[in-house]
């Protein structure tokens, strides 16, 4: 049960920084960049991204964080309650 705790806190932590770090490139790298350029093509830029990031890859770290977390929350909250 030890192995699985480690595990699903070891998951939730590594889905939680991908995502902590695309959003933080995004908004250092992209936004600055495309706030450069007229209205126009920014919403087609923001068009084009929002049907790019559809996929499996973004979908399982999206989630992943959500899910594994809330399992590591579960087990760790059974550790506590749980009565020698």
């Amino acid at each position: 049960m030890t192995l699985l705790r480690t595990a699903v806190l070891a998951g939730a932590t590594l889905a939680t920084g991908l995502m902590a770090g695309r959003f933080f490139a995004y908004s250092c790298w992209v936004m600055p960049g495309l706030a450069a350029t007229d209205d126009r093509s920014f919403v087609g830029t923001m068009q084009w991204i929002n049907r790019r990031i559809l996929n499996g890859w973004f979908l399982a770290a999206f989630l992943g964080a959500v899910l594994l977390f809330a399992l590591a929350v579960a087990l760790i909250g059974a550790l506590l309650t749980r009565r020698p």
